[in-house]
C-alpha cells in the first residue's frame, strides 16, 4: 500500500476506473436500445419468415424424388421452404451438368453460406448476452468505491446516488442479457430446423442427379436458369401467391366443414323420421262365420232368381 500511495498508481487506477463509468452506462444505453430492436426484429421475422415455412419434410422428399426434370422447379417453389433456400436448392438443380464431385461441393458450399448467414444474426445477440452482464458489474462496482469512501465520512447522500447507480447498471445490464439469451435461443431452434431442411433437400437433390446419371439419362451440357427465374419471382408475385394459397387453403376447409356437416346432417335425418306406420292387419273371420256367410249368399242369390223369373213369366 505504501508503495502504491508513493507512486501513485492507486490515483491512476482510481482515475481510469472512474473515467470507465460513463463509457459504461452509455454503453448499457446502446445495449437496452439493441435488446428492443432485437425484439422488434425478431417479430418481423416471424411474420415475414418464420411462419411461412410450412414444409412438410415427408411429402416434399416424396415430390422430388418423383417429379420430373420439367417439374421440380415447381416442386421447389410449392415446398414451403423459406426463399434463400429455394434458391440454394434451384442453384444446384441448375448446375447438374457438373461433375459428381464438383456438384457435391457446390452443395456444400451453399449449405455453408445458407449457415454462416443465420450464424451471423445468432453471433451478435449471443455476443450481447455475454457482454450485458459484464458491463452491468463494472457499472455496480465503479460507483461502490466513492460510496464507500463517502461512508467513511459521513456522507450518505454521496453514498446513496452511488449505490442508486450500481443497482441501476446491475438490472439494465440484466434484462438485456435475458431478453438477447431469449432471442438467441428461440432462433436457434428455428434456424438448426432451417438447416436440417435445406439438407435433406439437398441430398435428395444429388441423389436424384446421381440416379440420373446412372440411367444414362440426358443432362443439360450448360447451367440452366431456374435460380434465376426464382429471383425474379419476388415481391408482389411471391405476396399474390401466398395470399392465393392461402385463399385455396381456407377453400378446402370449408369445402370439407361443409362435408362433415352434411354427412352428420344427414344422419342426424335418418334418425329423426318416422318410420311409415303399418296398416293394421284385418282379423281374421272365424270359419263358423265364413260358411254362415256362403250360405247366406246362396240363399239370396237363389231367391233374386227365383224373383225375376216370376217377373218375366207374368
Amino acid at each position: 500500500m505504501d508503495i502504491l500511495s508513493q507512486t501513485y498508481l492507486a490515483d491512476i487506477l482510481h482515475i481510469i476506473a472512474q473515467a470507465l463509468l460513463l463509457p459504461t452506462v452509455a454503453a448499457l444505453i446502446g445495449l437496452i436500445l439493441y435488446a428492443l430492436w432485437c425484439v422488434g426484429s425478431f417479430a418481423v421475422e416471424w411474420v415475414r419468415e418464420h411462419r411461412y415455412f410450412t414444409v412438410v419434410m415427408p411429402r416434399f422428399m416424396d415430390d422430388m424424388v418423383s417429379a420430373t426434370d420439367a417439374e421440380l422447379y415447381g416442386t421447389v417453389c410449392d415446398s414451403g421452404l423459406l426463399g434463400s433456400q429455394k434458391r440454394a436448392l434451384l442453384t444446384l438443380w441448375d448446375y447438374r451438368c457438373l461433375p459428381t464431385d464438383a456438384h457435391v461441393a457446390l452443395a456444400k458450399r451453399l449449405l455453408n453460406e445458407e449457415n454462416n448467414a443465420r450464424t451471423r444474426v445468432l453471433s451478435r445477440t449471443q455476443t450481447v448476452s455475454k457482454i450485458a452482464p459484464m458491463l452491468g458489474l463494472m457499472g455496480t462496482l465503479i460507483p461502490l468505491g466513492p460510496g464507500l469512501v463517502s461512508l467513511g465520512v459521513g456522507d450518505t447522500l454521496t453514498l446513496s446516488s452511488s449505490l442508486l447507480v450500481a443497482f441501476d447498471t446491475t438490472v439494465a445490464g440484466l434484462v438485456v442479457a435475458l431478453v438477447t439469451f431469449v432471442v438467441t435461443k428461440v432462433r436457434s431452434r428455428w434456424y438448426d430446423n432451417y438447416m436440417s431442411a435445406l439438407e435433406a433437400g439437398a441430398i435428395a437433390l444429388l441423389e436424384k442427379v446421381d440416379a440420373a446419371r446412372e440411367s444414362g439419362a440426358a443432362l443439360p451440357d450448360a447451367p440452366t436458369d431456374c435460380a434465376q427465374q426464382f429471383a425474379v419471382y419476388t415481391g408482389k408475385d411471391m405476396r399474390r401467391d401466398r395470399k392465393a394459397q392461402k385463399a385455396r387453403a381456407k377453400t378446402q376447409a370449408k369445402a370439407q366443414e361443409q362435408m362433415k356437416v352434411q354427412a352428420h346432417g344427414k344422419t342426424q335425418d335418418e334418425e329423426q323420421t318416422p318410420q311409415p306406420e303399418q296398416a293394421p292387419q284385418p282379423e281374421s273371420t272365424p270359419a263358423w262365420a265364413q260358411e254362415y256367410a256362403s250360405a247366406s249368399e246362396g240363399v239370396f242369390v237363389q231367391t233374386h232368381t227365383e224373383g225375376n223369373e216370376e217377373r218375366v213369366a207374368q
